[in-house]
C-alpha cells in the first residue's frame, strides 16, 4: 500500500481465481476521511506498484496480462476520474509521483535508466545516462534519489532538476 493525506492505494485481487489466475488485479483506493473505498482500475492487465500523491494515482500496467514482459505506467486523475497512459515503450516500471512529475526506471535502452514526465507540461525527460543499472527511484519536491551500480555495488545518487547537478 502507499498513502497521501487520507488515501490510500493498493493492488487487491479479490477479483482473480487464483485456480486459474483468470480474472486481473485491480488497484483500489481506501479514503479514510470518508470510509469508502474506489475500485480505480476494471481493465485488462495486470496493475500494479501503486503510488499516489495528491489527486493523482500512477501504476505499473502489464497491458498484456502478467505473464507478459511489457509494461508501462499509467495515471488516474481521482478528480477528472480519467485513465492516461503515460508511456508506452513497454520498459517501464516502479512509478513514483511528487507534484506534476511521475518519475520511473526504464529499460528501453542498453541499460535501466531514471525518466520523468511532467504532467502539466506532457513532456518526458531522461535523468540519467550513463552506462549501468539504475533502480527503484524516489521524487519530492526538485530532488529525485534511485539506486545506481555504476561503481560495481548499489549506491545511492541523487538528480537536483532546480540545478541539473547529479550527486
Amino acid at each position: 500500500p502507499y498513502i497521501y493525506s487520507n488515501r490510500v492505494v493498493w493492488v487487491d485481487e479479490r477479483n482473480r481465481n487464483p485456480e486459474d489466475f483468470s480474472g486481473n488485479a485491480d488497484i483500489y483506493m481506501y479514503d479514510l476521511s470518508t470510509k469508502k473505498e474506489t475500485q480505480i482500475t476494471n481493465n485488462e492487465g495486470y496493475p500494479w506498484d501503486p503510488s499516489i500523491y495528491g489527486d493523482k494515482i500512477v501504476w505499473t500496467i502489464c497491458p498484456y496480462g502478467d505473464f507478459s514482459d511489457l509494461y508501462d505506467i499509467c495515471m488516474y486523475d481521482i478528480s477528472t476520474k480519467k485513465e492516461k497512459m503515460i508511456t508506452y515503450n513497454g520498459y517501464s516500471y516502479y512509478p513514483a509521483i511528487y507534484g506534476n512529475k511521475i518519475v520511473w526506471e526504464d529499460y528501453r535502452n542498453e541499460y535501466a535508466d531514471i525518466y520523468m514526465y511532467d504532467i502539466s507540461t506532457s513532456k518526458e525527460t531522461r535523468i540519467t545516462t550513463n552506462e549501468s543499472d539504475r533502480m527503484a527511484p524516489a521524487i519530492y519536491g526538485d530532488r529525485i534519489v534511485w539506486m545506481d551500480s555504476r561503481n560495481g555495488n548499489w549506491d545511492i545518487y541523487m538528480y537536483d532538476l532546480s540545478t541539473k547537478k547529479e550527486t
